[in-house]
């Protein structure tokens, strides 16, 4: 009987230590350091990222979306970093008219590649869980980053 009461206080003392380590996961694993200046190029566009702030998981920056041949477009992104996962609000500037829409970023080994999903009414996704990343989209680390477009436009 000694021998059985021993296995299940072990048992309890191990489930109690996974519960506590999945509760507070956030807390104990660090979150990382994703501030800087991130870039992709597809074709003759330019799109940036830059984290300029970070607090836990809180982050906001600006987004610059220079397309070469149609509308372009600069602003702020404020959003949280859970899990690798970057999601916000980009408030932004584009021929003259000011938006919000939902923007999402998934880390990867080389920087963060652009989700797509469906939205409702072009602002908000509708459910994270279906949102695909498109390799074609990877903004990688660089020391230069454009925070706005350029004044030539």
């Amino acid at each position: 009987m000694k021998k059985y009461t021993k296995i299940i206080v072990t048992l309890l003392v191990l489930m109690v230590i996974s519960f506590l380590v999945y509760v507070y996961k956030d807390k104990i694993i660090p979150v990382t350091d994703i501030k800087g200046c991130y870039v992709a190029h597809l074709a003759n566009d330019v799109y940036s990222l830059k984290i300029s702030t970070q607090d836990d998981n809180e982050v906001e920056g600006t987004l610059v979306f220079y397309n070469a041949e149609k509308d372009s477009s600069f602003g702020a992104f404020k959003g949280t970093y859970v899990k690798g996962i970057l999601y916000g609000n980009y408030s932004f500037r584009s021929e003259g008219m000011d938006s919000v829409m939902d923007v999402i970023f998934k880390k990867v080994t080389n920087g963060f590649q652009r989700g797509y999903g469906n939205t409702e009414g072009g602002i908000r996704l509708i459910d994270l869980a279906e949102v695909t990343y498109d390799p074609k989209y990877t903004f990688e680390p660089t020391s230069e980053c454009m925070t706005s477009l350029p004044s030539n436009l």
